[in-house]
């Protein structure tokens, strides 16, 4: 005689979850650590020819893009699942913002941003409602839970 257990088959993985995406929201916080620190530099490239008011346009061009990855990825999880969702735009805005790294010219290098910025602003939205789905069940109470959600986006600030 079996006996069966009524174990949530999302418990094995939910050691997983809280890591990752504290992983993911460190890596955006570093992305945008990563463009005021290349911004000095891009200044100075002769061949760029960029301005301090032309840099400032490529920052907010990446922001918009952020804007509109936030307010995509509610519609884009309902479609594909909060599970791809969170994966893809994390592949995106990592793919892309390597591709910045050799973009030939300041056009490339803010079309890549606001690329990279869909990605960005679809990541933490998505994580925090995947971190909360995974890590808030009633065994661990709703206070406790919420700390766990809280606590990974206590990784931006490591990123930065």
């Amino acid at each position: 005689m079996t006996t069966r257990t009524t174990e949530d088959p999302r418990a094995r993985y939910s050691g997983w979850v809280a890591p990752l995406c504290w992983t993911a929201v460190a890596l955006e916080g570093f992305d945008l650590v990563v463009l005021g620190v290349v911004l000095p530099a891009l200044l100075q490239e002769p061949g760029w020819g960029l301005t301090p008011n032309t840099a400032s346009l490529v920052s907010v061009v990446g922001l918009v893009g952020v804007m509109l990855g936030a307010m995509a990825v509610g519609a884009i999880s309902d479609i594909i699942g909060r599970r791809q969702t969170v994966v893809w735009t994390v592949i995106i805005f990592s793919v892309l913002t390597l591709a910045c790294a050799f973009a030939p010219n300041p056009f490339i290098f803010g079309l890549l941003r606001f690329l990279a910025g869909l990605g960005l602003g679809g990541v933490l939205p998505g994580l925090n409602r995947s971190t909360q789905h995974r890590l808030v069940e009633p065994s661990v109470g709703v206070r406790r839970g919420l700390r766990r959600v809280s606590s990974s986006r206590e990784s931006y600030g490591v990123g930065c």
